[in-house]
């Protein structure tokens, strides 16, 4: 007679389980939207143990957005939120907020200096930079994908700019944060992840979203698209792969909808 050892999950049918998610969905007070309604209709938005990438190439606005969703998840979802920067120093990734926050363009924080009314879009919204759930870790510093993080509070969201320059975020570093229910996104140079061949499986078996970036003005000055970005959603687990049109401004480090461009 064979023994059965170990603890045993009980089962559960279909029907149980679409009650669990329709009581999961219930708790969520509102959608957790990535700031574009396009792609929140594409992917349902953020959530809690997902895995996105970020893909393009060098001047794309790969570090804009992270900032910029750092940001979001931290001031409007209310999710403690790391950001990690393996180039940029913490006095830039700083700038970039500001910027995106204030409306300050990001030349003013350079050596042309602060003028005009920025002083004072910068008192305005120096609480909400304060209070917001934020943190940010720069180069040559240790951030929770660098350290075993099991059984410690820690940030809900991790979020690498460059994160090929990363020593801890290898994908099956990436799988164990997202398996403890951390969201988790990563920026890297397109040719990491996607190439004529396709999707790099390593990532692919990782990442429930990947996007890549493309700005057709970036390298074409005479561009009949100057100011547009294009946000290609390569990889999408749960639903079909699209392509959404955004508007950048870069002079205050993001991207938004093109109805509120």
């Amino acid at each position: 007679m064979s023994v059965l050892r170990g603890s045993m999950r009980p089962m559960v049918s279909v029907v149980q389980a679409l009650q669990l998610l329709e009581v999961a969905r219930a708790g969520r007070h509102e959608s957790r939207t990535t700031g574009f309604s396009a792609l929140d209709e594409s992917t349902g938005g953020f959530d809690l143990g997902q895995c996105w990438i970020v893909v393009g190439t060098p001047g794309q606005g790969r570090s804009a957005l992270a900032a910029q969703w750092s940001w979001l998840l931290a001031s409007q979802h209310d999710f403690t939120t790391e950001l990690a920067s393996t180039r940029e120093p913490v006095t830039r990734t700083a700038a970039r907020l500001a910027a995106l926050v204030a409306k300050v363009p990001m030349s003013h924080f350079g050596h042309r200096g602060l003028s005009g009314h920025d002083p004072e879009k910068l008192r305005i919204v120096g609480p909400r930079l304060e209070s917001a759930p934020l943190s940010i870790v720069g180069p040559g510093d240790l951030s929770m994908a660098d350290v075993d993080v099991d059984g410690l509070s820690t940030s809900q969201v991790l979020v690498v700019d460059d994160a090929h320059q990363s020593s801890g975020t290898f994908p099956r570093r990436i799988v164990e944060l997202t398996a403890r229910g951390h969201l988790v996104v990563l920026t890297l140079p397109r040719d990491r992840v996607v190439s004529e061949a396709g999707i790099d499986p390593m990532w692919a078996d990782v990442a429930d979203f990947i996007l890549d970036i493309d700005r057709p003005d970036l390298l074409e000055r005479t561009s009949l698209r100057p100011g547009e970005a294009d946000l290609h959603l390569v990889r999408n687990r749960w639903g079909p792969t699209q392509s959404h049109l955004v508007a950048f401004q870069g002079h205050y480090s993001r991207f938004v909808d093109m109805a509120h461009g």
